[in-house]
């Protein structure tokens, strides 16, 4: 099951997500229109306020401090809060061994029109649909249409990915920056996770 953020609307797109949103309306759950989950979460939590935290490994293509800076400053958004004052136990580290991450970031080529996907398994490798199964790990892919996109528009799409991973699924209930979360790419994304997203994150792992 693979989730996907678009940085152009497309005809097609919209009525793609016309048909996910109605296939799993009565799985996912919104609470006070702040955030919606998908309903089932990460196995082994997402680092215990650091006590055990986890790790994310990105591919070869992130071989320059360019490349992987839009990647560490989302997660350095996510770990720490973005200025919020919300107090979650999200903590995930950069390892350059694959081994042991629980979060791998790929480029991978194609898919016109698509900036990222996410994708998330067991520990089997099978990819499971986050409405009605925890997942071991997930995979994150980026495409060409995100490899020519600016570095702010880069950071942006991280931040939404990585909110997908760790449970959350698309709200398009707030239009000015109320979420990281909505269905088609925001430059308000890039600004990092709100108040909102971080309660649903203590929503599911509190």
């Amino acid at each position: 099951m693979k989730n996907i953020l678009n940085f152009k609307k497309m005809v097609v797109v919209v009525f793609i997500a016309t048909i996910v949103s109605g296939l799993f309306f009565n799985m996912r759950t919104a609470y006070a229109a702040e955030y919606v989950l998908y309903g089932k979460k990460m196995t082994g939590g997402i680092g215990n306020y650091g006590n055990n935290p986890r790790y994310y490994w990105m591919s070869s293509y992130f071989n320059t401090s360019a490349k992987k800076k839009p990647v560490t400053d989302a997660m350095y958004m996510w770990n720490y809060s973005n200025g919020t004052g919300a107090w979650t136990p999200l903590m995930f580290y950069n390892s350059a061994q694959q081994y042991g991450c629980i979060l791998d970031i790929h480029k991978v080529s194609g898919r016109p029109g698509i900036g990222a996907e996410t994708t998330w398994f067991t520990w089997k490798g099978q990819s499971v649909v986050p409405e009605r199964n925890n997942w071991d790990w997930c995979k994150i892919e980026v495409t060409n249409l995100y490899q020519a996109a600016n570095s702010t528009k880069q950071k942006g799409t991280m931040v939404h990915e990585i909110g997908h991973v760790l449970g959350l699924a698309h709200n398009d209930t707030f239009p000015n920056g109320g979420t990281v979360m909505r269905w088609m790419y925001a430059d308000t994304m890039s600004k990092g996770p709100t108040l909102n997203d971080f309660k649903g994150i203590n929503r599911l792992y509190k």
